[in-house]
C-alpha cells in the first residue's frame, strides 16, 4: 500500500523559496494559488435593502447604531466605511430578529391551529386575535419580500 502526505509535494510559496530542507525528492513541488481559483467574473453579492425591515420593531434603531459604530478614520472619507458598517448591522440584525419569514408563518399557523383544537376561554381567544394580527403582518411582510 503507498502513503503519499501532501506536504510533501504540495507547498506554500514561503516554502517554495526556502528550499524544503531535508526532502529528498525526484519530483517538482506544486504550488496553488487559491486566489486563481476564484471565478474573476463572480462579484460579491450586493446588499439589497429590504422594505419589509422597516415594518420591523427595531429596523431605525439598528440603522442608528449602524452608521453611528467607529470607523477607522473620521472625515467624510469615511462614509463608506459607515456604509459598510450599516449594511453589516443590518443583515446580522436580520438574520437574528427578523429570521426566516416562511418558518414563522408556518409557526404562527401551528398555533393558530392548537389554540382553536382547544378550550376556547377568554385568554385563549385575545392570545387566537393577536397571533392572527402577527400572521396577517409576517404575511405582508412576505407579499414585499
Amino acid at each position: 500500500m503507498l502513503h503519499n502526505r501532501l506536504d510533501r509535494f504540495i507547498s506554500t510559496s514561503q516554502g517554495a523559496e526556502q528550499g524544503y530542507q531535508g526532502f529528498r525528492t525526484l519530483h517538482k513541488h506544486i504550488q496553488l494559488e487559491p486566489e486563481a481559483l476564484r471565478d474573476p467574473a463572480r462579484r460579491p453579492k450586493r446588499f439589497r435593502f429590504e422594505v419589509a425591515w422597516l415594518r420591523e420593531q427595531n429596523c431605525e434603531e439598528t440603522i442608528r447604531l449602524g452608521w453611528t459604530a467607529k470607523v477607522k478614520s473620521g472625515n467624510a472619507a469615511a462614509v463608506p466605511d459607515h456604509i459598510r458598517n450599516l449594511c453589516v448591522h443590518l443583515l446580522q440584525w436580520e438574520r437574528g430578529a427578523v429570521g426566516n419569514i416562511r418558518s414563522q408563518i408556518r409557526r404562527l399557523r401551528e398555533r393558530i391551529l392548537a389554540i382553536r383544537r382547544g378550550p376556547l376561554n377568554t385568554n385563549s381567544i385575545k392570545l387566537l386575535e393577536e397571533l392572527k394580527s402577527e400572521l396577517e403582518e409576517c404575511l405582508a411582510r412576505e407579499e414585499i419580500l
